[in-house]
């Protein structure tokens, strides 16, 4: 294997590992942003396109490992795929470009642990975020409802002072919605 091809091969790699870094920059960028967001709409939308974009950069990464990693193999071997010695004598140049590789290989790897280990921060952070959202929106509805009957009680201007004369007064509201039931219909 020539070494122009493997310098080309392992600049492609390094590209790759720049391009793989900004996309994770950037998707990083769009999950700090969308924290602040308390519309849940808004976070459903946020959570499910960040899921798709971190699913595509974790299957990016995980291809240019396995690419990287078989470079490496290849430049181990001479390009010679019978020989599996892994100890086969190997020229300087080759030995500097496996060496390089092997940094950006490590690169990769560490860029993708930290990724994850935030992603998975971020991801709870987002469905604890819904969650309170909802529960927000569930508080204002009760709040709502009761506020709405206290408005009611405290229309009501004859409760009754004894269990009498608050069925008494039972009676006579069933009586009043009865015949206000026939003259409608």
């Amino acid at each position: 294997m020539s070494l122009q091809f493997l310098f080309k091969a392992i600049e492609g790699f390094e590209g790759k590992l720049s391009a793989i870094r900004q996309r994770l920059h950037t998707l990083h960028q769009s999950c700090v942003k969308s924290q602040s967001s308390s519309n849940i709409q808004e976070l459903q939308q946020a959570l499910e396109l960040q899921e798709k974009l971190w699913n595509e950069a974790k299957e990016d990464c995980a291809s240019t490992l396995t690419v990287g990693e078989a470079l490496l193999k290849c430049i181990r071997t001479n390009g010679n795929e019978e020989n599996d010695n892994h100890h086969a004598p190997i020229t300087p140049d080759a030995e500097a470009n496996a060496f390089e590789l092997e940094i950006f290989i490590r690169q990769l790897e560490d860029v993708s642990t930290i990724f994850t280990r935030f992603w998975k921060n971020h991801q709870s952070k987002m469905y604890q975020g819904l969650q309170l959202c909802r529960f927000e929106q569930e508080v204002s509805l009760v709040t709502g409802t009761i506020l709405a009957v206290i408005g009611n009680l405290t229309a009501m201007t004859d409760v009754g002072d004894s269990r009498s004369e608050a069925e008494s007064l039972l009676d006579e509201l069933s009586q009043f919605n009865e015949s206000s039931q026939v003259r409608s219909a």
